[in-house]
């Protein structure tokens, strides 16, 4: 079995679950105290949006088009990007997804998902060294 979040056995999949379990809400953003464990936090909740949508869904609700042309990013995917970007940078994975929707939905793509797997590991190294910081 392949080693990724989609089978449940990332390579930081215990810590994430842990962490999740821990931080984020069932439902809305991330909000606590400690404004840094809250920004890794929800670097990582919207990091798992991005990452399910892509493997749930091929990345079609994360981009969008005018009248079919015109492919962007959704308004509220491209703020989810930004709070990722401070842990790891999306640019690539955000003209990809584009690229892809102008193209073929249904064309699987092991650079996407792949760059997924890169950008969960960043954001949960950031998140767990940060949690386990010394107080």
């Amino acid at each position: 079995m392949e080693k990724t979040y989609w089978n449940n056995n990332g390579k930081y999949q215990k810590e994430l679950d842990m962490l999740w379990d821990k931080y984020i809400p069932s439902v809305g953003e991330v909000r606590l105290d400690d404004r840094g464990i809250e920004s890794v936090m929800e670097a990582m909740r919207c990091a798992n949006m991005v990452y399910y949508d892509f493997f749930n869904n091929d990345g079609c609700n994360i981009v969008d088009s005018h009248w079919g042309t015109d492919h962007y990013i959704r308004e509220d995917y491209n703020k989810m990007f930004i709070k990722i970007n401070e842990f790891y940078g999306t640019g690539w994975l955000k003209d990809r997804l584009i690229q892809k929707a102008i193209s073929d939905w249904n064309d699987y793509d092991d650079d996407i998902s792949n760059e997924c797997e890169k950008m969960m590991n960043a954001v949960l190294e950031a998140a767990i060294k940060l949690e386990l910081k010394p107080v």
